[in-house]
């Protein structure tokens, strides 16, 4: 049965691809190109951390501290591959739309849970080998002789890692399971945990890498007592050293804990899946219901499906939170920031601000840059992207509604904007006050945020209309995994890189920051406008053909 289970998941990460085969040749090209750019994209991510990693590594095997190497990027590989998967444990393992379906059948939630188990496993280890491969890499290029047995002593325990990951993303997952069928709102839990998780690891990833170029520059005694207070990455450490007492040690402190693990959850599953203990009732009370228009009617229904889901707020509009947080750290460090700036532009001589373009509107500097980081904050947030795909099997309630499938599609788009376009004006507005700048770049630092997240809103809705996915199991497959998602995200960032190498490339001597800004607001403005009118013809007709679904 366990082997049914586990063809039964691997046909479910494939289903997608076999589907889009079926369809014919252009879609089948999509895909492809969509696999093509999530590995580009995973590279482009391990090899920013291999450089990292290639700074610290060569210093690190002079002073023989391979032990503390390892063991410091275990941390940090681990806290990764928990925060990537502690929210699709919940999702996958306690909340999966086939949880009755199994249950109702004559297999063990043992088996249930093992073939789900395996499928988290694989995707803590992607997650981890972000890391965790990068920093190997970096040791043995300048390690010499390579030898089998030190590569062996890496790789083994490498793999056993994401194991430990996967177990504390059950006890997570099990414990917000069991508080969430206790609280009207569940996603403001969710959100709540993911923040201080996503901060945390943030936090501990600056404080390791500070520690290991300490160790690296000399600045800091060898002593490796904060590592062995963590004595599984202290353990993963000496393995990767060469002991294989250690390397067995690893092995143990990761599956013994995970089965455990599943041993507990499967006398508990059928419990937490079908628990009944909720919040307080709330008594009604009789009073007149509120009358909207059938468009607010529909923001209504937008804004209720997003903040229903705590990882549809965490995925799809971390930009949201990340712009405050910025802005606030700008407020609370603005002199020392300031003046890290006031020294770089001291280094600009009057022949480069006469010479070079780039120059020329030198005191508009803070202001672009603060509106370019904005632009950038904004493809993080991909409301639109995977909101069709999230209607999933009632998609075709779209199409007995009293409103036109125009209006359906926009409503979804002005979820987005209402989301996004307040608090980035505001945040826009507060840095007015902080950087000196001209009028036009004010007038920028305010319109090119908004245009970007007017974009990457449109973009989404359009790539979602073109490809959507309603038969998911869980809602971590559209949020997280889909093709619209992905392309808005990379898509947003891709054109502001770009953008920004056309500049310095062929533009720097012709224009100034602030000009070439302006040019791609209205560029911005321009691709918006005709993705709007798509949208409200063909995206209309298109939404039509899949009331039948």
């Amino acid at each position: 049965m366990l082997k049914v289970l586990i063809r039964l998941r691997m046909q479910e990460l494939m289903s997608q691809l076999n589907r889009r085969k079926k369809r014919g040749i252009a879609q089948n090209l999509s895909q492809g190109a969509y696999a093509v750019l999530m590995g580009l994209v995973y590279l482009f991510c391990a090899f920013s951390i291999f450089q990292i990693f290639d700074e610290i590594a060569e210093p690190m095997i002079r002073l023989n501290a391979d032990s503390l190497y390892f063991g410091y990027s275990s941390i940090i590989g681990f806290g990764l591959a928990l925060i990537g998967s502690v929210f699709a444990t919940q999702s996958q393992l306690f909340e999966a739309k086939d949880n009755d379906t199994l249950l109702s059948m004559p297999i063990r939630p043992s088996m249930i849970l093992a073939s789900r188990m395996i499928s988290l496993y694989i995707q803590a280890l992607l997650y981890e080998n972000i890391m965790m491969i990068p920093a190997g890499v970096a040791w043995f290029v300048h390690k010499a002789p390579f030898r089998v047995s030190e590569f062996a002593c890496w790789f083994i325990p490498t793999l056993f890692v994401p194991m430990l990951a996967v177990t504390v993303g059950i006890v997570l997952g099990w414990v917000l399971a069991m508080a969430s069928s206790h609280v009207r709102n569940k996603s403001y839990l969710q959100i709540g945990v993911s923040m201080v998780l996503l901060f945390g690891y943030f936090y501990m990833f600056s404080q390791v890498t500070s520690e290991l170029d300490g160790f690296a520059a000399g600045l800091k005694l060898i002593t490796g007592q904060t590592l062995k207070a963590i004595w599984p990455a202290y353990q993963y450490g000496l393995a990767c050293a060469g002991h294989w007492g250690s390397v067995l040690n690893v092995i143990l402190v990761t599956t013994i804990p995970l089965v455990c693990a599943w041993l507990f959850v499967s006398r508990f599953f059928f419990h937490i899946v079908n628990d009944h203990h909720r919040a307080k009732r709330v008594e009604y009370v009789e009073k007149k219901l509120p009358v909207f228009s059938p468009r607010h009617a529909l923001l209504v229904r937008e804004r209720r499906r997003l903040f229903s889901d705590g990882s549809y707020v965490l995925n799809s509009a971390l930009g949201i939170l990340m712009a405050p947080v910025f802005t606030i750290v700008f407020l609370i460090f603005r002199g020392d920031i300031l003046e890290v700036m006031d020294k770089l532009l001291a280094g600009v001589s009057l022949e480069n601000v006469a010479e070079h373009g780039f120059f020329s509107a030198i005191e508009d500097t803070g202001l672009i840059a603060v509106a370019v980081f904005l632009c950038l904050l904004a493809t993080t947030i991909s409301i639109t992207a995977p909101s069709l795909s999230l209607e999933g099997k009632t998609i075709w309630h779209a199409g007995i509604l009293p409103v036109r499938g125009r209006d359906f599609l926009l409503a979804k788009v002005k979820l987005h904007l209402l989301m996004c376009v307040p608090v980035f004006v505001v945040c826009s507005t507060v840095f007015q006050f902080c950087l000196p700048g001209s009028i036009a770049a004010r007038i920028l630092l305010l319109i090119s945020p908004v245009m970007m997240n007017v974009l990457i809103a449109l973009l989404g809705m359009v790539m979602n209309v073109l490809h959507p996915r309603f038969d998911w199991i869980s809602s971590q497959q559209c949020i997280k995994r889909s093709m619209p998602v992905f392309v808005c995200m990379l898509g947003g960032f891709f054109l502001i890189v770009l953008s920004g190498y056309v500049y310095i490339q062929w533009l720097a001597d012709i224009l100034n920051l602030t000009q070439f800004l302006a040019i791609c607001t209205v560029l911005m403005a321009a691709i918006s406008a005709g993705l709007f009118a798509w949208l409200v013809t063909g995206g209309e007709k298109r939404l039509n053909t899949y009331f039948s679904f």
